[in-house]
């Protein structure tokens, strides 16, 4: 019982942490050089897509037969947000001053998807290994990823602007 709440929980999560950054341009502005196109309208765009996109992968992901299958899906999820709020807290010390999304990071994200893991393993869904296996290559290379590329944004917070300009763009929102 508690495992389906926290697999529903991670997308009312994610809603709540693009709601903190529903206003990032000028914050992206500020510390970032040499940016990609990026409106208000494209970001949010973005965030309001990602949002949907993480209910319907839930959504199909609960809907498989195999529990182990489920937590992949539903622990792939959890893990691109894990490195999103790890992102969130280095560019908080990073750049010294307040990140949007650093909040629901700390106070939901990392608790949420900890939990999330954990009874994964606990209920015996996936092994330890496994779960370990796959979250820390993923965190710590995106992590130096991150780190290296300094004031520059990473390869896959790049891939989410094009992503976002290109659903304005299609959806004649720009």
């Amino acid at each position: 019982m508690l495992y389906a709440i926290l697999i529903w929980l991670l997308p009312v999560v994610i809603l709540l942490h693009e709601l903190e950054e529903w206003n990032i341009l000028h914050w992206i502005q500020r510390n970032f050089v040499n940016l990609p196109r990026k409106t208000h309208v494209s970001i949010r765009t973005f965030l309001v897509f990602f949002s949907l996109l993480s209910f319907v992968w839930t959504f199909l992901a609960t809907r498989l037969a195999s529990a182990p299958a489920t937590a992949i899906l539903v622990g792939l999820l959890g893990l691109a947000t894990l490195l999103n709020a790890f992102q969130h807290i280095y560019y908080q010390f990073h750049f010294r001053e307040y990140a949007p999304g650093v909040i629901t990071s700390l106070a939901l994200t990392i608790p949420l998807v900890l939990a999330l893991f954990y009874q994964v393993v606990a209920l015996g869904i996936l092994p330890w290994w496994a779960v370990a296996g796959v979250s820390l290559p993923v965190l710590v290379f995106g992590m130096i990823e991150t780190v290296r590329a300094g004031n520059r944004l990473p390869v896959g917070l790049r891939a989410t602007s094009r992503v976002g300009a290109w659903l304005a763009s299609a959806l004649r929102l720009e």
